[in-house]
């Protein structure tokens, strides 16, 4: 949740405010990729493992070797037809580009009071600010869940990309 830091002015409020709505963008990027990733690697295996015989009755010609690899598809096949309607990738990855979208909206308001030179604390600031916790309070229903990891890769690139608050 952002609030207003009174000791900053209301430019540096916009451009803390936007590194936090970009780093959160960078974010889900990057979550869409890895559950779309994942979801593409379940759908291979078991498209592969599973739906063709022809292919485990080739491998199985192998010798014993190919009754392990066999064994091994068809496992890998039953685990990820299990495993992928408990993960609900595809509903993550929806919920994750609802909210991509909503950043993305919120940097563009942010960088535009930012260029603009805003100097109120009220008004479109304030407005900005609000509906960006409001996105927040969204993502903390539909996505409670978080990687610290990435989210500190990703403040890190956030900063290594825009830098420092440019000067008047």
């Amino acid at each position: 949740m952002l609030t207003v830091d009174r000791s900053k002015t209301p430019r540096e409020i916009a451009w803390d405010a936007a590194l936090t709505v970009r780093m959160n963008m960078l974010y889900y990027k990057r979550r869409i990729a890895w559950y779309e990733g994942v979801d593409l690697a379940l759908r291979i295996i078991t498209a592969i493992a599973a739906s063709s015989g022809a292919v485990i009755g080739v491998v199985k010609t192998w010798g014993s070797v190919g009754e392990m690899v066999a064994a091994a598809m068809a496992f890998a096949a039953a685990v990820a037809a299990v495993v992928s309607p408990i993960l609900r990738l595809n509903e993550r990855a929806r919920v994750a580009s609802v909210l991509l979208h909503e950043y993305t909206q919120h940097y563009q308001v942010l960088e535009g009071l930012f260029e603009a030179g805003v100097q109120s604390y009220e008004g479109d600031l304030a407005t900005a600010i609000a509906s960006f916790n409001a996105t927040e309070l969204k993502e903390a229903k539909e996505a409670p869940s978080s990687d610290d990891k990435l989210l500190r890769e990703c403040e890190a690139a956030v900063r290594r990309e825009i830098g420092a608050i440019p000067a008047v």
